[in-house]
């Protein structure tokens, strides 16, 4: 249980990374939002278009791995 659990520290950490590096994104502007289900690449661009977000992303590539972060999205917003 608790090697899971590290797994998905760094998971969402490694992703915070490349994040940070796509743009100028503060941890604090970073939340964990999660559906129902997995969002499909179109859906994640009309949320971020709805919504006006700096960035979303899912919070994992693979959906078998960690099965309960499969529908997570890591989202990035500007605070004003």
């Amino acid at each position: 249980m608790g090697y899971m659990k590290n797994k998905k520290r760094r998971l969402k950490r490694s992703n915070i990374r490349k994040m940070q590096a796509g743009g100028m994104i503060d941890e604090s502007n970073l939340f964990y939002v999660k559906y129902n289900t997995r969002l499909t690449t179109n859906k994640l661009n009309a949320k971020k278009s709805e919504h006006g977000l700096v960035s979303i992303k899912h919070a994992t590539k693979r959906t078998d791995l960690i099965p309960s972060a499969a529908n997570v999205v890591v989202v990035g917003i500007v605070r004003v």
